[in-house]
Formats: structure tokens, C-alpha cells, sequence
């Protein structure tokens, strides 16, 4: 199992192109299954029905795990917010 762990989230906010204050999302999608998953607080560990990856964090960091042998960009689609999970044109 690979594993990437971004800390350096030191808030639980982020500014959207407007300049307001949202929160953050931490949202993969697994390549394998197209399972998205949330992790949505400090130490929510969720892992997709296909067992391949994992992220937990919530707000507080980002890590995310998948299976070893395959590349990060391979294996993980990272959902940056809300507005990036929905389909074109709704």
C-alpha cells in the first residue's frame, strides 16, 4: 500500500474564485471502482468498495493510500470541491 500524506492543511477553509471562505473537501475517486469517497473530519478513514484506496482527514490533512504497484496518478482522481462533482451543465 502506498501512502500520501499532505499535512500542511492548516486550515479548514479555503477561498473559492469569488474570495469567500468555503470548506474543504477531502473527496477521491477511486479509478478502479469509480467509487468517490469523503472523508469528512480528523480521522474519518474511508476506504472505496473495491478495497484499492483510502483517504482519511477530514478538514484537518489529506492521506490517501492505494495499491502498491500503481501510480498515485493512476490510482486516485482527487475531487477538489463540491462544484468539481458535479456533472457539466446542471
Amino acid at each position: 500500500m502506498e501512502i500520501l500524506d499532505d499535512v500542511r492543511r492548516a486550515s479548514c477553509e479555503e477561498s473559492n474564485p469569488r474570495g469567500e471562505n468555503v470548506p474543504r473537501t477531502n473527496k477521491i475517486r477511486c479509478k478502479k471502482c469509480d467509487d468517490v469517497i469523503e472523508s469528512k473530519h480528523h480521522h474519518d478513514f474511508k476506504r472505496c468498495k473495491c478495497g484499492e484506496v483510502f483517504v482519511d482527514g477530514g478538514s484537518s490533512y489529506f492521506r490517501a493510500g492505494w495499491g502498491s504497484g500503481v501510480s498515485f496518478e493512476d490510482a486516485i482522481e482527487v475531487i477538489q470541491s463540491a462544484e468539481e462533482d458535479r456533472a457539466p451543465n446542471e
